[in-house]
């Protein structure tokens, strides 16, 4: 039995009369889309659309009721993926099953390594959890329950968000289990420490609510909820949350190549390695254009593949490079000793490399 939280083009309709319903109730123009942080929220118990300025029509706007529906039907499909984790110390967090056999995405700060965790489920049973691994960089962990045919979370591809977009987080903040807020994607690519894509949301997000999913208004999760922005240690508006193309990758290395490590029983970190181009980059004149290489680390792979300061990167394997922040996520994200194309640009001509990514060392770079 195959539990996913597919949907029909059917939401997609509905989506685009949301949007417009949207616009018009505020009065706006639309368009149709195709402090320090704080950490440690554990409770302590294709192609871009073409862009209109025309105004809504309201015959063809969503009603009030079709506009809850939306929300209604994104939370049917999400929450009986949504966990609630318990710790040995008494503290209390969130996680996603992301796979039928019982694999569960939450942070490392959530299950740390020393504790004894319980896993419940939606439906209200209870599993003892075995920790598989962690990446303490990205603060992603994977755990596992024992049990088989479970509804699991599909993630989507994070890479296609953009700012103004309705977003869902879940969770169980203050021990409150399967909470839902909403709000909206209010910025992407945010930085804070070695981790330099953040997704930010106004969604409220507080104690309890980290390793949660944040979700689309398809109930794909996009997000892994991690940490606030707050002077009271409560929500005031400024979440963020891991994207979920960063979680994809933690997790298949967490999972390794050919199934679980063999320490993971251990309650030892798998390894997760990162690609490195070995270059910083710059924002390029003209706005996603692509990113400029600023400097360069002498025998780094770019150096050794011939690129120079000052050339404009514009497709990286295959796939178009619009920013620096664009191109770190996609060079992250591929495996390290896969040799790919490069396309940039030099002096006003076209050029291609071919470039070898070497494992990313612990300091800053794309």
């Amino acid at each position: 039995m195959e539990n996913r939280f597919n949907d029909s083009t059917k939401r997609v309709k509905l989506t685009r009369r949301l949007i417009s319903a949207l616009a018009l109730s505020l009065g706006l123009s639309f368009f149709i889309p195709g402090a320090a942080p704080v950490f440690g929220q554990q409770s302590p118990q294709a192609q871009t659309p073409e862009r209109t300025s025309e105004v809504a029509d309201p015959t063809q706007a969503a009603s009030p009721s079709e506009i809850s529906r939306s929300f209604v039907e994104a939370a049917k499909r999400i929450k009986p993926a949504v966990a609630h984790i318990k710790l040995g110390n008494g503290a209390t967090g969130s996680g996603v099953i992301v796979s039928p056999d019982g694999y569960i995405l939450t942070n490392n700060h959530v299950a740390n390594a020393g504790n004894q965790i319980t896993v419940k489920l939606s439906d209200r049973q209870e599993f003892p959890a075995r920790r598989i691994g962690a990446d303490p960089k990205s603060d992603l962990a994977l755990i596992k329950i024992e049990a088989q045919n479970l509804p699991y979370a599909t993630l989507g591809d994070s890479s296609s968000l953009e700012p103004g977009e309705w977003v869902i987080a879940l969770g169980s903040p203050f021990g409150l289990e399967q909470t839902m807020t909403a709000g909206i994607v209010s910025a992407l690519g945010r930085k804070f420490g070695a981790n330099n894509n953040y997704i930010q949301t106004d969604a409220s997000i507080n104690p309890g609510n980290s390793g949660g999913p944040l979700v689309n208004m398809s109930g794909e999760v996009i997000g892994i909820n991690t940490s606030i922005f707050s002077r009271s240690g409560g929500s005031e508006g400024v979440g963020f949350a891991i994207p979920s193309n960063t979680a994809k990758k933690v997790k298949e290395q967490l999972l390794g190549n050919s199934g679980v490590y063999a320490r993971a029983n251990t309650g030892a970190n798998a390894p997760v390695s990162r690609g490195y181009l070995g270059v910083s980059l710059r924002d390029p004149q003209t706005a996603g254009s692509g990113a400029v290489v600023a400097e360069l680390t002498n025998g780094g792979p770019a150096s050794t593949a011939g690129l120079r300061g000052g050339d404009l990167i514009v497709e990286f394997d295959g796939k178009p490079v619009k920013s620096p922040k664009q191109l770190a996520e996609i060079v992250a994200i591929t495996p390290v000793g896969r040799t790919v194309n490069l396309k940039f640009v030099r002096d006003g001509q076209a050029q291609a490399a071919s470039i070898t990514l070497a494992e990313r060392p612990g300091r800053p770079a794309a």
